[in-house]
């Protein structure tokens, strides 16, 4: 650690407790001005340097034999996973259509060059029909709704195309500024022939482990027979769902962490 400047021990120490580069390297450094994709590749440059990489090595063999996670950390994880709300990683939303903000609601175009692009490409294939005496032609735009189309603005309620609906959007988040409850249910990203896939960890199952913890899952028992034989009785898992004992989990939760 001598051999580094005071900001790279100061990376280092916070990796090994964080186990996060980015977050290292946002309390090691002045991150103010920069944006999330530069500190992102700034922390992993960081990992990638031969002092560095080489003491944090060290650090982490020498550690892992003293890590023992403790039953207030798990149950710190649980309370994370169960609260986090899913829409902070993937959320479904209403955005404008192409026709909401335009010049009296006609198609409105993002900027100059997607305008021309287009105009060409409606040339040029109309060329070709003429040339092979085809059909469909393309009608050529005009750009008579205008410029600066946002793909992120609301719908406007009296659009006669979409009626104020807008059009679905399917928006992931940037996972460098998750708050540590989203940190916590985010279990990786797949990528798939149909797009990126999500991966979340079990929001219910956490709910359901810190309720067994706190007592509020408790066995009862129902009796069955078997085969006319004698009545015999089996333990039978309940979940309570009154908002009281609910409020209960929570302040029984914060009082034991």
């Amino acid at each position: 650690m001598a051999k580094l400047t005071e900001k790279q021990a100061n990376f280092v120490k916070a990796y090994v407790e964080t186990g996060n580069a980015t977050e290292a390297y946002r309390r090691s450094y002045d991150c103010s001005r920069m944006k999330p994709a530069t500190i992102g590749q700034m922390a992993h440059d960081m990992t990638k340097h031969p002092k560095i990489s080489a003491i944090i090595s060290d650090l982490q063999k020498t550690r892992l034999d003293d890590v023992v996670m403790s039953a207030k950390d798990v149950v710190r994880n649980w309370i994370l996973i169960a609260s986090a709300d899913p829409r902070e990683l993937i959320n479904h939303r209403r955005v404008n259509c192409r026709h909401c903000w335009g010049v009296a609601h006609k198609y409105q175009w993002r900027d100059d060059d997607e305008l021309n692009e287009e105009i060409a490409r409606a040339i040029d294939w109309n060329a070709t029909c003429n040339a092979r005496n085809k059909k469909p032609r393309k009608e050529v735009p005009d750009g008579a709704g205008g410029l600066g189309f946002k793909s992120n603005r609301a719908p406007h309620p009296d659009c006669p195309r979409c009626h104020g609906e807008g059009t679905g959007d399917v928006f992931v988040s940037d996972f460098n500024n998750l708050s540590p409850a989203a940190a916590a249910l985010y279990n990786g990203v797949k990528v798939t022939k149909d797009g990126i896939e999500v991966k979340m960890r079990d929001r219910d199952q956490a709910l359901l482990n810190l309720a067994k913890w706190l007592g509020v899952h408790k066995p009862d028992t129902t009796n069955v027979t078997v085969n006319n034989g004698p009545v015999v009785t089996t333990p039978q898992e309940v979940l309570p769902t009154d908002p009281i004992e609910l409020a209960k989990f929570y302040k029984e939760f914060i009082s034991k962490t």
